[in-house]
């Protein structure tokens, strides 16, 4: 016997119990009425995928920060979820190379935080794969394999680098012209003005106001 069935939009998978009635008579006419209970099971196969949300990695290959996004597309929860990092020349993973998630539901995500250092990459991207451990709401094991490109950006390209090395050069710049004034007020000052002199100098330029004011005050 077939019966075509369909489940609703909203069910989730799952082993379900569905009442069968057999109703039955014998030969001399005498009618009977069984039930019993088969199981129909409901499930299909998970779709995750993995996106980066965000990175700060730069071409300076300082340690930075990978954050991926791993977001079940499907109709089917997906458990039990592990992750681990495949690593590889190309960088040097300074977080925990294994990472367990656990549920997922459809319809949702779970974000993964990687702490690495750049070695080599090709055409601006560092290749990082990620090997997927998981089950469905049946208890069927699935084993995946994605490798997610990483954009490696200049600081320059990622707008970081201009306003702090502006302020460096104008700090500089200040410092360089305040020496060069108080050299020359040193030499027409002091008729020992060798070099060696001048940080005693500054000392007394820097610290003296200081020690007056600090003097006036513990008078009164």
């Amino acid at each position: 016997m077939s019966f075509d069935v369909i489940a609703l939009p909203d069910a989730e998978s799952g082993i379900y119990k569905v009442p069968l009635i057999l109703s039955y008579s014998d030969e001399l006419g005498k009618s009977y009425n069984k039930t019993d209970i088969v199981g129909i099971i409901i499930g299909g196969v998970p779709d995750l995928s993995v996106q980066l949300d965000k990175s700060n990695l730069y071409t300076s290959k300082e340690q930075g920060k990978i954050t991926f996004r791993i977001v079940n597309k499907g109709f089917v929860n997906v458990k039990f979820l592990d992750v681990k990092v495949v690593q590889t020349q190309d960088f040097k993973l300074l977080s925990n190379p294994e990472v367990y998630i656990g549920k997922i539901d459809s319809d949702d995500f779970e974000s993964l935080d990687l702490e690495v250092t750049p070695k080599h990459y090709q055409d601006g991207n560092l290749i990082v794969s990620l090997l997927l451990d998981y089950k469905d709401a049946n208890n069927k094991a699935y084993h995946q394999e994605i490798s997610v490109p990483v954009k490696i950006l200049s600081k320059k390209e990622a707008g970081i680098s201009g306003g702090f090395n502006f302020i460096g050069f104008l700090i500089t710049l200040v410092i360089v012209i305040f020496l060069i004034i108080e050299f020359r007020s040193f030499r027409k000052k002091s008729a020992h003005w060798p070099v060696f002199y001048f940080p005693l100098y500054l000392v007394k330029v820097i610290f003296g106001p200081i020690i007056k004011l600090f003097a006036k005050k513990h008078k009164k």
